[in-house]
């Protein structure tokens, strides 16, 4: 079964481009402006892919992606548009949560190969919600009483086991072959290892604390989860700490080559809040190299500045949770930190639930790397089985 995508624009020349360009590998979908595609999105609740053109009449490509992102939230969204204006990308990042941002005209091979990391990221995220459905259900199951009828215990076993045994394929049974290049194969490989390498940690933070909580963790001082804060001005330093002292632990940081040391120490930080134009390293800067020990935290940028080549980069580099304009306000500012922290924990739940093994066994999973682990990239080991059984059909004919 190919994955759906639906492509959005306002000229049809482009739209049939992008349907002879696609079609042999996925079962497009194509809607002729901003309304057209909120039609679309209603009757196809299953998409894994939404691309959307930016500058149309009446209803702009951000508000089809910021639509796509409540209506089908496990699809992956693409603007793609030949003008980088500020509002436009401001807003890819604030209401869209856009995966990528491509400008026309494009690089055919390019845009091929964000459409098949684009499905690879639809797929494992399906996967990471089955299996912590799965978890969900064993959770449920562990929690029957013999206080109940032995035939109503009896049946909701067998109907629990029925429903995890089928969610737990989901992703194995209906993953395409068309996006394993080894392009694909080497970035997910890549993140599969940052991953491996954080969770190892965080599992040893966990043994070594007394809670034995992976959310105490990232909590500091009265057990507040920690705020890692960074900018070159003293005064805005001090701002923000007094915005947030009463729910964070807040550490504040003058330079990006310092937070990075920081992180280096300890990557378990619920958040980081970073200026862009700092002396040195951008903000954009410290938030693509602290993937390195931080690789699933939410970035959030705050700035004076619209430094649209520098957004755009971080939006490609799946490193921006939100872009926020100086000056800010303080209770918007306030809501964006609660849900990004809760998002965050909430991910590390999933992450964790849905490995086939508890963290604890993370170490032993990395000694036998053909049964890989990282929790954000279950697909990684059928993406890579059913490499090799193209490979060897390929070879037979």
């Amino acid at each position: 079964m190919k994955p759906k995508v639906l492509f959005v624009d306002d000229e049809p020349q482009v739209l049939e481009t992008l349907s002879q360009l696609f079609e042999a590998d996925y079962d497009v979908y194509t809607a002729l402006g901003g309304e057209a595609a909120l039609a679309v999105l209603e009757q196809q609740p299953d998409l894994a892919v939404v691309v959307s053109d930016q500058r149309m009449p009446g209803i702009k490509g951000v508000e089809v992606l910021a639509a796509a992102r409540q209506r089908v939230p496990n699809a992956t969204r693409i603007l793609l548009t030949g003008f980088a204006d500020a509002d436009a990308v401001m807003d890819s990042v604030n209401m869209g949560e856009v995966f990528r941002y491509i400008k026309k005209p494009w690089k055919t091979s390019e845009l091929e190969e964000v459409m098949r990391l684009a499905v690879a990221a639809h797929y494992s995220l399906s996967a990471q919600q089955a299996h912590a459905q799965v978890a969900k259900s064993d959770n449920l199951k562990k929690q029957m009483t013999t206080s109940l009828p032995a035939e109503t215990h009896a049946a909701l076993q067998a109907l629990a086991q029925k429903v995890a045994g089928k969610q737990s394929q989901v992703h194995e049974d209906t993953i395409p072959s068309l996006y394993l290049s080894d392009e694909v194969m080497m970035h997910l490989k890549r993140q599969q290892l940052i991953e491996e390498e954080f969770f190892e940690r965080l599992n040893q933070k966990v043994e070594e604390s007394q809670s034995k909580n992976y959310e105490s963790a990232f909590c500091g001082q009265g057990g507040k989860p920690k705020l890692l804060v960074v900018d070159d001005e003293p005064s805005v330093l001090e701002a923000l700490t007094e915005l947030f002292r009463e729910e964070y632990d807040v550490i504040c940081k003058t330079s990006a080559v310092e937070a990075l040391q920081l992180l280096e120490k300890d990557a378990f930080v619920a958040l980081i809040l970073t200026d862009q134009r700092m002396p040195g390293k951008t903000g954009a800067n410290l938030l693509i190299e602290s993937r390195r020990y931080a690789p699933l935290v939410p970035k959030i940028l705050i700035t004076a500045y619209t430094d649209v080549e520098d957004i755009v980069q971080l939006i490609n580099e799946g490193q921006i949770y939100r872009y926020i304009q100086k000056p800010w306000n303080p209770e918007k500012l306030k809501e964006t930190v609660r849900d990004a922290v809760r998002t965050y924990m909430l991910q590390l739940s999933m992450s964790l639930k849905s490995s086939s093994k508890s963290i604890e066994h993370i170490e032993q999973s990395k000694s036998t790397p053909t049964k890989s682990n990282a929790p954000a990239l279950q697909t990684l080991q059928a993406l890579h089985n059913l490499q090799q059984q193209q490979k060897k059909k390929d070879s037979e004919k």
